[in-house]
């Protein structure tokens, strides 16, 4: 017998947000790749971002740039889906652990301790 798969119980405009948190960065994305393979953008010949300037080695970095956003933007969906909540097996310490359930910077965790 398989058991069913548990899903956490995220509220839906929370679930909402953290597809849509890519899908912000995707326009600039899509301005810096525009850029990078020289389509004209509105800048002046004497500004750095001119299409005069482009394709060259600053277009890698723009695309590269654009693909490290989009890809840390995916990384919101962990916040509300099951693979976001441990460790994965390939690491080699912290390997299956839950996450901690509260930032090391809350109040509970630098407040001094009470006394007895």
């Amino acid at each position: 017998m398989t058991t069913p798969a548990v899903r956490p119980l995220v509220p839906r405009p929370v679930r909402w947000a953290a597809h849509a948190a890519p899908l912000t960065l995707l326009p600039s994305g899509l301005w810096r790749c525009a850029i990078a393979f020289g389509v004209p953008s509105g800048f002046d010949v004497s500004h750095p971002l001119h299409r005069s300037n482009f394709p060259g080695w600053t277009s890698l970095y723009l695309i590269g740039l654009s693909l490290v956003a989009e890809g840390l933007g995916l990384l919101t969906l962990g916040l509300v889906q099951p693979w976001g909540e441990r460790v994965p097996r390939r690491v080699p310490v912290l390997a299956g652990g839950a996450f901690p359930s509260r930032p090391p910077w809350s109040p509970p965790h630098w407040a001094p301790p009470r006394s007895p």
